[in-house]
């Protein structure tokens, strides 16, 4: 890890030999530079030294998760000590003839990047907009369950905003130039864990490995405490959102193509490369892109809009689900450009997957795994507990692992529902471990793509029962599926747990229903090996061109 000021100048200079570096830090901002990755600083000045020529740059801190780009809500610059958010400055000076621009980057705060932060809902649009986040996030803190009621009922009523589609237009005109076929830029959301991106990073090793040279973009301005795989495999990455406002967003994906030349593209959940497509495929018309997603988001689809808003300069839509394929079906994606192929191969062993059975002489264990978001609703999972405990004492045990911004409304909601020493608590660990001590897997998720968790669990022989949300219905036995609402969810899953703890031939029905489901996943050529060949086929046309 990079030591102090002068390790991180010496650095910055070998990276950017044809820049001068001068480094100022404070205490604090010494031990947030010690903390983080070494490539974390300069990926973040990476797209800045595209942009500027000579530039001052400003780390100051943020201590909340989803962090805020600075450069999109700036105070003045004459006022940027007051807060006491600012640890130190980057002079970084390609020519001196040109004037020296001041930029704000965003750096986590040492807390933050050692744990999540609390959850916070900040919106800056106006006085009225954060008074509103403000409220919002107190009640959440106070009545998560009641406010789940309002979302839901949100989310299966409201409408969203609507799929946005660039105009049907026609090129023409000269190409920016050449591209270098063996060049892959991979666009992320984030380095941050999840779903989402154990799968990005799976693509690119995939992608290296079949003789690519990686360039990548991260969207969101957050800790990145995953950079680092993304710097093993790449000496180019870039951290869009902490200092580059959407504003020069066009200047910016110009000089990256103009810089590396990637005659491959490769989207996961990036904002930033779906608004840019249109202008990509303006300068660069041959380039080839494609992209995978996950999840479609209610009230306007999220990602899954972007994809079909974005269909006529996407060459492959690679989807994880059959409700994915349906609904890009359904906007108008041509079929032969939709590629179904699920995640199944680099999750878990699944050569020799263990039977599903649930004990007769202990309490059955119910558990949580994921992170602790609103999304993933651990607040509802805490809420069957206590049903459950009070409704059948003795039947069931509950483990909850996992971590994330609602830890504090975790542990709120856990002494509210008297819950200590009735669910234990874990942080992250092996997933194996996790596993090994629960019976039943339990998704209280308001929405999802098809979950990781569900193939790695029955690998591991647990039962799963999971909202009806997403594509889950793929892989989970109609009988062990329960409504999203919460209201609906509490009369569903009274009669479900009661017949689990005493039914057998009802679970040995489910056990058997899910292992179909999931065979039927596995007969399938899995995500993996589609791009291993798909890549393999790639370069050998490539090199053919080469030799002609």
């Amino acid at each position: 890890m990079t030591k102090n000021k002068f390790d991180l100048a010496a650095r910055l200079a070998k990276v950017f030999p044809d820049v001068k570096f001068t480094v100022m830090l404070s205490a604090a901002g010494e031990r947030i530079v010690e903390r983080l990755d070494d490539a974390w600083i300069e990926s973040a000045l990476r797209p800045i030294l595209l942009l500027n020529d000579r530039v001052e740059v400003m780390l100051s801190t943020r201590s909340e998760e989803p962090m805020v780009n600075a450069m999109n809500f700036a105070k003045p610059f004459e006022h940027v000590y007051e807060d006491g958010l600012e640890v130190g400055t980057i002079t970084a000076q390609r020519r001196t003839d040109v004037p020296l621009v001041r930029v704000m980057v965003v750096v986590p705060t040492l807390d933050l990047i050692e744990h999540p932060s609390n959850f916070k809902i900040e919106l800056h649009s106006s006085k009225l907009a954060s008074l509103v986040a403000k409220t919002y996030t107190r009640a959440y803190h106070m009545v998560p369950l009641t406010l789940d009621v309002y979302r839901q009922h949100r989310n299966t009523r409201g409408k969203g905003r609507a799929t946005q589609r660039p105009p049907a237009m026609v090129r023409s005109g000269e190409p920016g130039g050449d591209l270098n076929s063996k060049t892959m830029w991979i666009a992320m959301h984030w380095a941050e864990s999840g779903g989402a991106e154990s799968w990005a990073w799976e693509q690119a090793r995939i992608a290296r490995e079949a003789g690519f040279t990686l360039v990548f973009t991260f969207d969101r301005c957050a800790p990145q405490r995953q950079l680092h795989l993304a710097s093993q495999m790449s000496d180019f990455v870039y951290l869009i959102d902490h200092g580059v406002s959407g504003q020069r967003w066009p200047a910016l994906v110009a000089e990256i193509m103009d810089a590396h030349r990637p005659g491959f593209i490769h989207i996961h959940h990036s904002k930033f490369v779906y608004a840019m497509l249109p202008l990509i495929r303006s300068l660069y018309p041959d380039v080839h892109v494609e992209d995978s997603t996950h999840i479609a988001e209610h009230r306007g689809g999220g990602f899954v809009s972007d994809t079909i808003g974005n269909k006529e300069f996407l060459d492959l839509h690679h989807v994880i689900s059959p409700q994915l394929q349906r609904l890009l079906d359904e906007g108008g994606v041509l079929r032969s450009k939709v590629v179904f192929r699920p995640l199944t191969s680099f999750t878990s062993d699944q050569a020799s997957p263990k039977p599903v059975e649930l004990p007769v002489n202990r309490p059955i264990r119910l558990g949580f795994l994921g992170r602790l978001s609103a999304q993933k609703r651990p607040v509802l999972f805490l809420a069957l507990a206590a049903f459950l405990n009070k409704r059948y004492p003795g039947r069931f045990e509950f483990i909850m692992q996992g971590s994330g911004e609602l830890e504090a409304v975790v542990q709120q909601q856990m002494k509210r529902l008297r819950l200590n020493g009735v669910v234990q608590r874990r942080g992250w660990g092996p997933t194996s471990d996790f596993f090994e001590d629960v019976d039943v897997l339990v998704i209280t998720s308001e929405n999802e793509g098809l979950t990781l968790t569900t193939i790695e669990a029955d690998a591991a022989g647990v039962l799963v029962v999971s909202t009806n949300v997403g594509s889950q219905e793929t892989v989970i036995a109609p009988g062990a599926l329960l409504p999203r609402e919460p209201i609906p969810f509490f009369k569903s899953a009274n009669a479900l747990f009661d017949r689990l703890s005493s039914d057998p031939k009802f679970v040995s029905d489910l056990a058997r229903e899910q292992r179909k489901r999931l065979d039927f996943l596995h007969d399938l050529e899995s995500a993996s090996d589609f791009f291993k060949r798909h890549y393999e086929q790639i370069m050998a046309e490539t090199s053919a061109k080469e030799r002609e």
